[in-house]
């Protein structure tokens, strides 16, 4: 797992062969590719892979606020992005998603921002929103969800 724990700017060359892979999962347990716990961080333009594994994987998970998640493909995993409880002021643009249970999913979080992404066979939902306020969720595609 790769954790941001200071604000940065992880910035790929090009998202197609900039290659992020984290393929571990074990009963009951979650494993996250990235997980973002400082805040004002930027990931941008890599291709994020679980694997292909829908079980047990999160590709990015989210437990800070201020963060721009933008121009990546994210494929597999449980959740293509995991906004933890408390989440806030996040803006998740321009991404594609692929094959995932859940593309985004907001758990407890507020004033989050997701626009202009494309979700694609998503097992289950394509954005999750659970007990959370004042997300602004718009011009999103989505195809072949079930």
């Amino acid at each position: 797992m790769l954790e941001l724990d200071k604000s940065i700017q992880l910035i790929g060359e090009n998202r197609d062969e900039t290659i992020i892979n984290y393929n571990k999962s074990s009963a009951g347990i979650l494993f996250s590719n990235i997980l973002i716990s400082a805040d004002n961080c930027i990931i941008k333009g890599f291709k994020i892979s679980s694997g292909e594994s829908l079980i047990n994987n999160q590709g990015i998970k989210v437990t800070s606020s201020n963060n721009i998640i933008s121009d990546n493909i994210i494929l597999y995993g449980d959740d293509g992005i995991y906004l933890e409880e408390d989440s806030t002021n996040n803006t998740i643009t321009r991404n594609n998603f692929s094959n995932s249970t859940k593309g985004v999913y907001i758990y407890l979080s507020e004033d989050n921002n997701i626009y202009n992404n494309n979700f694609s066979s998503s097992s289950y939902n394509s954005i999750y929103v659970y007990g959370s306020d004042n997300n602004v969720i718009f011009d999103n595609y989505f195809s072949s969800n079930t």
